[in-house]
């Protein structure tokens, strides 16, 4: 509400007007209309792009009357940043508002510098090869989901997990493990014991 308040504010000094009414009027709404989208906080976004482009005389900052003093910061966005942060997580649903918002947060979060130890990891990461990197990248998803490390190149894991090693050797290329499954070789959809043929 507060947002739609300032917002408000902005639009009747660059339209200098002062009641709600002239606003509604300027932006093609009815009073009942303009009063219900201000009682849900939900500035008339597209209204005003359309009177910005219906008016050109009136010369509206749109992006003034929506961002006020935040609109130097959101200005110095350079069109790289808004793309990685589009990318890497701004929500594309919301108002424009809500949308530059999250993106300049995510941007400011870019622009800090990374803690030592991440800048250590990430200069390490740059000098690795392409296959290297690409290994790292593996083994990184398996830490972070807790999950452990098995090199199938060498079919070894770490000595504390050379048991569920062995368990997923033995099922290695199945899309299932089936716990307690019984012994012997695989023809077609049934078990052949002794891994003999049909």
């Amino acid at each position: 509400m507060e947002n739609f308040d300032q917002q408000l504010l902005r639009l009747k000094q660059a339209l200098g007007v002062t009641s709600d009414q002239d606003v509604a009027a300027a932006l093609g709404l009815t009073k009942a209309a303009f009063s219900d989208r201000k009682k849900r906080g939900a500035f008339p976004e597209e209204k005003l792009y359309a009177l910005a482009a219906k008016r050109p005389e009136l010369h509206l900052d749109v992006l003034h009357v929506l961002v006020g003093d935040k609109k130097d910061a959101v200005v110095r966005l350079t069109i790289a940043e808004l793309e990685a942060a589009l990318a890497f997580g701004a929500d594309k649903g919301g108002t424009i508002t809500e949308q530059l918002d999250r993106a300049g947060a995510l941007v400011e979060q870019m622009r800090k510098p990374l803690p030592d130890d991440e800048q250590q990891l990430l200069n390490s990461y740059r000098r690795c090869s392409f296959e290297a990197k690409a290994d790292l990248i593996q083994r990184a998803a398996l830490l972070s989901s807790g999950l452990p490390i098995v090199d199938f190149k060498r079919n070894e894991a770490p000595k504390a997990d050379k048991k569920k090693a062995a368990a997923a050797k033995s099922f290695e290329g199945s899309q299932q493990v089936f716990h307690k499954a019984p012994k012997g070789g695989v023809a077609g959809r049934d078990i052949v014991k002794g891994g003999g043929k049909r």
